[in-house]
């Protein structure tokens, strides 16, 4: 197993590859034709803004090399499950859950603990989000160019449970 650890500021660029390698499984369209205004919010520029803000925190899943990112995750205020990618050619073999396990094991203290935390999962993750404890609140959802079904999991008071 290889560290999962916060990113910084300098993994930006990183991050965005890795994202933006991954954004057709999100993307209604495979080469992102609709969904500009999403993919710009995963570019390098968009990526170092949101870490530096404060508002969001990102976890990484580096290679054994520590040179490349297998996985991210993003947390948008301590409630909303921003993104979570992991690359294609480790899907299924738990690299996902191990992100998910590190954001309980290492929450940012600038938040609170929520009542729930929602995501707004793609299609294509439904399944990786039910394994963690999320039930969808809505419909498939169309809007700028991807597809989404809002999911939220409610939390435990108190302690931290990781599922």
């Amino acid at each position: 197993m290889h560290p999962i650890r916060r990113a910084v500021p300098e993994d930006a660029l990183s991050i965005a590859e890795l994202i933006l390698g991954e954004a057709h499984h999100v993307t209604l369209m495979p080469d992102g034709m609709g969904a500009e205004t999403v993919l710009a919010s995963m570019r390098a520029d968009a990526i170092d803004r949101n870490i530096r803000s404060g508002q969001f925190c990102y976890w990484v899943y580096p290679d054994a090399h520590g040179h490349d990112l297998l996985g991210v995750l993003g947390l948008r205020e301590g409630k909303h499950l921003y993104q979570l990618f992991v690359r294609s050619d480790h899907h299924h073999k738990g690299l996902g859950r191990a992100l998910w396990e590190q954001l309980w094991a290492d929450w940012p203290d600038q938040w609170q603990q929520p009542e729930q935390i929602t995501v707004n999962a793609s299609p294509y993750g439904l399944k990786a989000y039910e394994s963690f404890g999320f039930e969808a609140v809505g419909k498939l959802s169309e809007i700028n160019g991807i597809a989404y079904i809002p999911m939220r999991k409610h939390l435990p008071t108190s302690p931290f449970q990781r599922s």
